[in-house]
């Protein structure tokens, strides 16, 4: 009889495997589950749609009717899921020799390594596709439309995510801030302000974005004039992403940005161990299975840098 059975090989996933390739929420390499809204699904293609609210509200004049305006529908967001996997094979010798009671631990630890940086790159691609007309992310047009850019809404005005491009400093990111004060309009044209929740950026701009969050002065100008962004950046959380492809991109969220970004779950953290038939030796893996999706683009804005 072989060695390894399939009971030896679930009890080895479940007590030696599974604990270490678990995570506990800390170990993503960038704070994206801050700016998603997370679902679980039993579908592989999720359909999603949002929509574009009402105008304004209009004066009616005593015994007139109701102002009564269609709540528009955006055009169909499919997010289809894909399947990743990871992990390895120990040999008969290597279970056999009692070696495996230190390596599986090690092999969980590192599989959970894998799924989870790949969580992370995959979670970064609608911000490094962000500025290319190659991914639509335009829930009216639908049609070579990128994510950052001019766009025009279901109400026929436009509107543009796309800031003036410069690198972040203290001037730049004021303007970020007053685009969520004076740029932003619903789907349905009516004008709205959102304060920014978010500053995402690559880590080599650490050092600007401490200069900007730890000045009591304006940094880099007169040391007279008081850092006028003070009142804005506590409620501003700072996120950096090792993951975006163009260092010099930084993008920024406002109020409702996370609603329109979502992961949809089919699997997450999921393992599987068994007997390998070919050559006796045990065959231990784990897989996720996801998709992402933007669903509107008006409370994000990015610059290229």
């Amino acid at each position: 009889m072989p060695m390894i059975t399939k009971q030896f090989a679930n009890d080895v996933g479940n007590n030696l495997f599974k604990k270490f390739f678990m995570s506990d929420g800390t170990e993503y390499s960038w704070d994206w589950p801050s700016i998603y809204t997370q679902e679980n699904t039993d579908q592989l293609t999720v359909d999603t749609i949002s929509y574009a609210g009402l105008s304004g509200a209009v004066a009616t004049g005593e015994l007139q009717n109701y102002s009564v305006e269609s709540l528009k529908e955006l055009s169909k967001i499919s997010i289809t899921q894909t399947k990743y996997t990871k992990g390895s094979q120990l040999s008969e010798e290597l279970v056999k020799s009692d070696r495996y009671i230190k390596f599986v631990p090690q092999l969980g630890k590192a599989v959970g390594r894998s799924l989870r940086s790949t969580a992370d790159i995959q979670a970064a691609a609608f911000l490094n596709h962000a500025f290319n007309t190659s991914y639509n992310v335009d829930p009216v047009t639908s049609s070579g439309i990128a994510l950052c850019s001019t766009h025009t809404l279901k109400s026929g005005d436009t509107i543009t995510n796309e800031l003036t491009q410069a690198s972040l400093d203290f001037d730049t990111f004021w303007a970020a801030v007053t685009h969520g004060m004076g740029n932003l309009k619903t789907q349905s044209g009516m004008a709205i302000t959102a304060e920014p929740t978010a500053l995402i950026y690559h880590p080599n701009n650490e050092a600007m974005v401490q200069k900007i969050w730890g000045a009591t002065a304006e940094p880099d100008g007169v040391l007279t004039n008081p850092n006028t962004l003070r009142p804005y950046l506590s409620k501003i959380k700072r996120i950096p992403c090792l993951h975006l492809t163009t260092e010099e991109n930084w993008f920024v969220l406002y109020q409702g940005a996370k609603e329109d970004i979502v992961r949809e779950w089919f699997w997450k953290e999921q393992h599987r161990s068994f007997p390998s038939e070919g050559n006796m030796g045990l065959n231990i893996f784990g897989f996720e299975m996801f998709g992402d999706g933007v669903l509107d683009f008006v409370h994000i804005a990015g610059n290229q840098g």
